[in-house]
């Protein structure tokens, strides 16, 4: 999260560090954590549609960016594409599961790590780090910082690892 969308989310949560017990409530705040209707035998999770629309903006704009740069938030939505989720809904999971993790950091006051919010993903990450190695090889740029940028620009123009994006 950049300056700019980090001083937006904090002006919309507010600065007060008591403001939310828990992590859900703070996602139920946002309006970025489902709605649970249940009737008979069926049960399905809706989309809240009271919410502050400028909170749910600049974490939606939260998600989307992470996608790029990290390879634990790419694992989960991937995985989420996978069972058939869309990718609005794909990206609301996205943000309710970031909103938890900032609300795990402002309450402990520690840095976000990585390896720790998405440990529970590290064998999708380790074969997209592979992966993204692979594409780097055939593509000609480095390992490293810029890796979500080849990976994006092989996806722009439907490039496979063993292709490459000529970038």
């Amino acid at each position: 999260m950049g300056p700019l969308l980090g001083a937006r989310v904090l002006a919309e949560f507010g600065d007060d560090p008591t403001r939310y017990a828990s992590a859900k409530a703070r996602k139920n705040y946002a309006g970025i954590s489902p709605v649970s209707r249940a009737s008979g035998k069926k049960k399905i999770a809706l989309a809240r549609f009271i919410h502050n629309d400028r909170l749910i903006d600049a974490l939606l704009a939260q998600a989307f960016s992470a996608l790029r740069l990290s390879p634990g938030v790419r694992a989960s939505y991937d995985r989420q594409r996978a069972r058939g989720t869309g990718r609005n809904a794909g990206l609301r999971q996205l943000a309710n599961r970031l909103v938890g993790i900032l609300h795990g950091c402002l309450k402990t006051g520690t840095l976000y790590d990585e390896t720790t919010a998405w440990s529970h993903h590290a064998e999708s990450v380790t074969a997209w780090h592979q992966s993204s190695q692979d594409v780097f090889r055939v593509c000609g740029m480095g390992a490293g910082p810029g890796c979500s940028a080849c990976c994006a620009e092989c996806d722009r123009v439907g490039a496979t690892p063993t292709q490459g994006c000529g970038g």
